[in-house]
């Protein structure tokens, strides 16, 4: 019985059997930027000798697969974010709001506001 691959992470039509799984690999080792480089001097630049070629195709999925990924992860952070923003201006709003509302029903010590305090301390010595 034959062990099954693990699928790869995007869709394509050559994205079954272990020559694809190979490619893959061999894509994740470059990294992103260097297979972007890479397929842009496609015309330019030959394929090296020790491997085998990889279609154009199968770069094209890769790339797109890792720029949703970045793409997702970008979308993310910004939603995180926003919610710690959100929060932090619902409390500063609310922690205004009691300030205000006990300072106007006199429940705080006026005094404790600007320099009246340091003022009247030097005008009783």
């Amino acid at each position: 019985m034959s062990e099954a691959l693990p699928r790869l992470p995007f869709e394509n039509r050559w994205t079954s059997g272990e020559r694809a799984r190979h490619w893959y690999q061999q894509l994740e080792r470059e990294g992103v930027s260097n297979v972007r480089l890479r397929h842009a001097l496609r015309d330019v630049e030959l394929d090296r000798e020790d491997e085998e070629p990889i279609p154009n195709e199968f770069v094209m999925a890769w790339l797109d697969y890792h720029a949703r990924e970045h793409d997702r992860e970008v979308h993310r952070w910004r939603w995180a974010i926003l919610m710690i923003v959100f929060v932090a201006a619902i409390a500063a709003t609310v922690a205004a709001w009691y300030s205000v509302r006990a300072y106007y029903q006199g429940g705080m010590d006026h005094s404790q506001f600007g320099p009246t305090k340091q003022v009247e301390s030097i005008h009783r010595r």
